[in-house]
């Protein structure tokens, strides 16, 4: 039986995702040019590939592990909305920079919904052998 990972652990996997994300997104972003379309497309793909390993995920004991490291870590220094922020801030006036964050946070969440639908696709629950539930 897989133990979960106790909240010293969780922090240092959240951690390790988080430094090994923001990497790639800074890498990713910079080979892009930067600016706005590379910063939809990096968390517009983070939001669907979050959606993805949290579907992948359900039920799953090694999901004690993999989903702080994956999730919150790797994919969460992987999106940014802080970026968002000071971009829509520093180059738009107030009624477009309203509708910039509402418009992200819409594709975000539909995005996120598309990778859990296409989880439950490639792999529905029903198919998590037994010894891999909770």
């Amino acid at each position: 039986m897989t133990t979960p990972p106790s909240a010293g652990t969780h922090v240092l996997l959240v951690a390790a995702g988080s430094a090994v994300g923001a990497v790639l997104r800074f890498l990713l972003d910079t080979a892009a040019g930067g600016g706005w379309a590379a910063l939809w497309t990096l968390n517009l793909a983070g939001a669907a590939l979050l959606g993805l390993l949290t579907g992948l995920l359900a039920g799953r004991r090694s999901a004690r592990w993999l989903a702080p490291l994956l999730g919150p870590g790797l994919l969460g220094g992987f999106t940014t909305f802080s970026a968002v922020l000071v971009l829509t801030v520093g180059s738009t006036g107030p009624v477009a920079a309203v509708a910039q964050l509402g418009a992200m946070t819409l594709l975000g969440a539909l995005a996120a919904w598309a990778g859990l639908v296409l989880a439950r696709r490639l792999h529905p629950h029903g198919d998590v052998p037994a010894e891999a539930r909770r």
